[in-house]
């Protein structure tokens, strides 16, 4: 296998579970978090806000886990609590096939454009 053709394997594969959304549960909270293999959780509050926690756990009677820190913002990880009546809904953070699949196809199309264009150079230069 070629250099360009190892790197264009690697960037496929690194785009393999790229794409991810939240997915609203429906079932009661103590069962969400312990069926749920997912470590991010959304969790919207009674009064809109909304906190990304991660590996939450039911504590006496609140929500407590780990803030997810903002992108732009410093990485610092702060224990966050919420009270269980606060908590209007919960939601998982999932595998996006969907958007994946497209991810994917848009790398694989400019892979082999790349491709095609170096082909053309090439040929131009005997």
């Amino acid at each position: 296998m070629t250099r360009p053709r190892e790197g264009a394997a690697l960037l496929l594969l690194m785009l393999a579970g790229c794409a991810t959304k939240w997915e609203s549960q429906t079932a009661p909270l103590a069962e969400v978090l312990k069926f749920s293999d997912a470590e991010d959780y959304l969790v919207t509050r009674v009064n809109g806000s909304q906190v990304e926690l991660l590996n939450p756990v039911i504590e006496h009677d609140s929500l407590v886990g780990m803030e997810k820190p903002e992108p732009t913002g410093p990485d610092v990880r702060v224990r966050r609590a919420i009270a269980l009546a606060d908590v209007k809904q919960i939601a998982v953070k999932k595998p996006d096939g969907t958007a994946t699949t497209i991810w994917v196809a848009v790398a694989g199309a400019f892979v082999v454009f790349v491709s095609l264009i170096a082909v053309v150079f090439a040929g131009m230069g005997d």
